[in-house]
């Protein structure tokens, strides 16, 4: 018989971009896993390693499989809160949900206050291809009218979410939007928030206080700075990552598990 965790903190970091994961507080009866292929030597002492629960050819692909599936490969749970491998947890973030929360818990975007906006970003700094974003703006274009917007934008670095049906229903479709579409997930959460809404009786999104400019339950590290506008400047700014990311896909590739493989958690 396996026993409901109430709260669990889960990260992902594959091929890390990282030198190092943060080392959050230690809250107790609060179960931390992180899903990784770092060396145990590489990770504080606070997280439970683990492989990961589904592999893709893609590093960035399996963190974001990992990020919209907690329903799917952790235990048994009440609340989880994924965090960014950037992302430093400073207190309980419990504290800031009223009794009874659903849904999705995250803190507003700092600079941004509509998906239109960051998508219209992400294709001007390079780091989504306008073709493959056009499709995409042009469904969300029709789905969400003029008069819809700004829709509101939230940072996905710090993420809680119960595990209830509604919610495990948007995180499907979370992923099969960004499977879909350019994985831009902040964009989708957005977009997603304004279609199904109704499924919660508080909203589908409810705001955690602050920004990462002035949060008091997360510090936002560097994450070895802005997103590269180009390959050629990643393997400039970031090498090792890079030779990381081409040697996880040749491992994939060469692995004998399946891409349907789950590894359980006990």
């Amino acid at each position: 018989m396996t026993t409901k965790t109430p709260f669990i903190i889960y990260t992902t970091d594959f091929a890390g971009r990282d030198e190092v994961l943060c080392d959050p507080i230690k809250i107790p009866g609060v179960r931390y896993i992180c899903f990784t292929d770092r060396d145990a030597c590489d990770v504080p002492s606070v997280w439970e390693i683990h492989a990961p629960a589904k592999l893709f050819d893609c590093p960035r692909l399996t963190n974001i499989w990992h990020k919209t599936h907690p329903h799917v490969f952790l235990p048994e749970h009440d609340l989880s809160l994924y965090l960014n491998a950037s992302v430093e947890l400073l207190a309980d973030p419990r504290n800031a949900l009223k009794p009874g929360f659903e849904g999705f818990a995250v803190m507003r975007h700092r600079h941004r206050s509509c998906l239109f906006e960051e998508a219209k970003y992400c294709r001007d700094i390079g780091v989504t291809e306008p073709e493959s974003l056009r499709p995409q703006l042009e469904y969300y274009a029709v789905m969400v009218p003029p008069e819809k917007r700004p829709t509101g934008l939230w940072e996905t670095g710090a993420l809680i979410r119960d595990n209830g049906l509604p919610t495990q229903v948007m995180n499907a479709l979370w992923w099969e939007h960004l499977f879909r579409f350019p994985r831009r997930d902040q964009v989708v959460l957005a977009f997603l928030n304004t279609q199904h809404q109704a499924y919660f009786k508080e909203g589908m999104i409810t705001d955690l206080p602050g920004t990462f400019s002035n949060s008091e339950y997360f510090k936002l590290t560097s994450h070895g700075g802005p997103a590269p506008y180009s390959e050629t400047e990643a393997f400039k700014r970031f090498p090792l990552y890079m030779r990381r990311k081409e040697q996880w896909a040749e491992r994939v590739r060469q692995s004998s598990r399946g891409l349907d493989d789950v590894v359980r958690l006990v």
